[in-house]
């Protein structure tokens, strides 16, 4: 049997509450950075995201990055070898984005005598305030395996479908996804609208994740970044953000010569003790009367779309993507 999680922490307490099997993980950051679509090449795919993750400082070297990923996908490529491959995720948005990569990559190969099965939960008896199968103990993930479910035909065709809408060059193919049926993968509708809303927003340039930032600032005034982190996990109803990725919307948000926060920079300070506060320009993006995208422009891809420019041609309006002239 082998195990395929959305990260070390959870293959940790998979082997702490001894569940027989292999383990490995998959847990790259898909909803940032390039992921356009390659087909069948996932040479080609490792590569865009080694380079991506490496440049934006996930890693030290580019080789290193490449060396994971492909170390992940010898882990998939060897499930011939095992009765039954079973899936560990949850419902958050750098979850779901996994798994229909996972999936649209077994649909792709035969699965011949091995048994392909899922786990994938939003609750949990008990914690009203669930985030992640991180979350939980031993003695609670262990029973999970007790639930997992074969995947199904519908679940592969609609994992394609939205890998494919995902990592194409127009997003309005993400709105064909949604307005169809997503009821095989339940927490995908979800999850890829949260995606859509990280477009720029029509009244401010800024995309849901920067808002909140800059809205954590502003209501907690001067305070430190480890605290304006965990504000944000409270303001999304699937918290799916690890701090890494939070820092570097900090850092962008904090970048010169359009500062819409300060960033202290104290000798020896770890991120999360650094000091933030927002500026004047941030409270005036904030309220929708400056624009973030015209004032210093965006390079920011989002799965298979690139936007460039002073100008994005695709903007969230609260519902919707609207597309602009460029």
């Amino acid at each position: 049997m082998l195990h395929i999680t959305n990260g070390d922490s959870v293959v940790g307490t998979l082997k702490e509450a001894g569940v027989p099997g292999k383990y490995s993980c998959w847990a790259d950051v898909l909803w940032e950075g390039p992921v356009q679509y390659t087909g069948d090449d996932d040479d080609a795919f490792l590569s865009q995201r080694a380079r991506f993750l490496y440049e934006s400082e996930y890693s030290h070297s580019y080789e290193e990055c490449l060396s994971t990923l492909q170390a992940w996908e010898t882990a998939l490529k060897s499930y011939r070898s095992h009765d039954e491959v079973v899936l560990w995720f949850e419902h958050d948005l750098f979850d779901q984005l996994i798994l229909i990569r996972l999936l649209d990559w077994f649909a792709r190969h035969e699965l011949g005598d091995t048994r392909l099965t899922l786990i994938c939960i939003g609750e949990y008896p008990g914690m009203p305030g669930f985030r992640g199968l991180g979350e939980l103990r031993a003695e609670q993930l262990a029973p999970l395996l007790d639930r997992r479910q074969d995947v199904t035909s519908p679940q592969l065709q609609l994992a394609r479908a939205a890998w494919k809408a995902f990592t194409g060059f127009d997003p309005t193919f993400i709105e064909n996804i949604l307005a169809a049926d997503t009821t095989p993968l339940p927490f995908l509708a979800g999850a890829l609208r949260r995606l859509l809303e990280e477009f720029p927003a029509t009244r401010n340039g800024l995309a849901r994740s920067e808002e909140q930032a800059l809205r954590a600032a502003a209501e907690l005034g001067s305070t430190s970044a480890g605290r304006m982190f965990l504000a944000i996990q409270d303001m999304e109803e699937r918290s799916f953000m690890g701090d890494t990725s939070f820092w570097r919307i900090l850092t962008r948000l904090g970048a010169t010569p359009h500062l819409l926060l300060r960033l202290s920079a104290e000798p020896g300070d770890g991120f999360s003790q650094r000091s933030v506060d927002i500026t004047e320009l941030g409270r005036q993006v904030l309220a929708g009367n400056q624009d973030y995208v015209r004032l210093g422009g965006i390079d920011k891809w989002i799965g298979g779309v690139r936007l460039r420019g002073r100008e994005s041609q695709w903007r969230w309006n609260g519902s919707r993507l609207v597309e602009l002239p460029i």
